[in-house]
């Protein structure tokens, strides 16, 4: 509680005179307001699922508000994994993924939202902020042409208090003193947009896993109020097949890629490299994310390449478990 004590105090202009109200209501005003606001944000406790959604929410796009969006930012290196040699580092990255978080209410399941976005990165020379155009396979010995990821659009089923099957949503992370740390491993295990239609038979399934751990001060996150996060972090991993476009084939081996990352609310704040990228006809798309009600299936970058191959618009079946 705070208290605010007044004094009044008569003026001298004669007898009978009443107190001079003007600057006490002039608090009072002010505080009013103040009050209003102390009373109306309230600490969330991640043990209560409705108060883990909107703690979720505030995560994944900096804040509930209704038309909100922002941009996370990672940059990072790509390593080669094959037996019996050296990891190789073969490449830096460098990405943007442009998003929003629309609410969502259900009648069962309650209030929630859903992340809708689209994201783009490049493979950048080691060392420098150079994007390839062309890369030396140092495994095959063959000049590539190097293909940027440009998923439109990457967007998940929503993130309700309760699940179909009536289950609470638990929030994966813990308070760990001044921050909040998410920790999501993500296993992916779908049918390769590339393959024949016998994946059971002969294979063909894209695997992997994507780590990511998230480090938001409890302060900002644990709240109820609109007022959108600034300070937050990451780590990501990646751990997945060769991509198409490096030409491997059957080569035994897989790609880890090692990232940092963080959140930035407007174009200018972004790297260079990628805010000029979002300034050609190629890239402009990404200044926003896709409309609150888009739902197109998941994109990934095998479904990419067989469009950029054959022309053809391939599918994907993205699963994580």
């Amino acid at each position: 509680m705070i208290t605010i004590t007044c004094k009044l105090h008569k003026t001298s202009s004669g007898p009978g005179q009443r107190p001079h109200l003007s600057w006490l209501i002039l608090l009072l005003i002010l505080f009013a307001g103040h009050a209003f606001t102390l009373v109306h944000a309230r600490v969330l406790d991640l043990g209560v699922p409705e108060d883990a959604v909107l703690a979720a929410h505030r995560l994944s796009c900096g804040t509930q508000k209704e038309g909100h969006y922002e941009y996370g930012v990672w940059r990072g290196k790509v390593f080669g994994r094959v037996s019996w040699e050296p990891d190789r580092h073969l490449f830096d990255v460098v990405g943007v993924n442009t998003r929003r978080c629309p609410t969502i209410v259900d009648a069962q399941r309650g209030k929630g939202y859903r992340l809708v976005s689209r994201e783009f990165m490049f493979f950048l020379e080691p060392g420098t902020e150079n994007i390839l155009d062309v890369w030396q396979n140092p495994y095959t010995g063959k000049q590539v042409k190097v293909i940027p990821v440009a998923n439109d659009p990457i967007s998940f089923p929503p993130v309700l208090p309760n699940d179909k099957d009536g289950k609470p949503y638990v929030f994966p992370g813990e308070i760990r003193g001044q921050y909040v740390v998410r920790n999501i491993q993500a296993r992916l295990f779908y049918p390769n947009p590339l393959g024949g239609g016998f994946d059971d038979a002969v294979g063909g399934f894209v695997q992997g896993m994507e780590i990511y751990t998230h480090f938001v001060p409890t302060g900002e996150l644990l709240t109820d109020d609109e007022t959108p996060v600034q300070n937050l972090h990451l780590a990501w991993h990646r751990f997945s097949d060769w991509t198409p476009w490096m030409e491997m084939g059957d080569i035994p081996g897989y790609l880890i890629y090692s990232t940092y990352g963080w959140r930035v609310k407007k174009i200018e704040d972004l790297p260079k490299i990628l805010k000029d990228a979002m300034q050609t006809e190629e890239f402009a798309l990404y200044r926003e994310p896709p409309p609150p009600d888009d739902m197109r299936p998941m994109t990934d970058e095998y479904a990419t390449f067989k469009k950029l191959k054959t022309g053809e618009a391939a599918e994907t079946t993205i699963q994580a478990r």
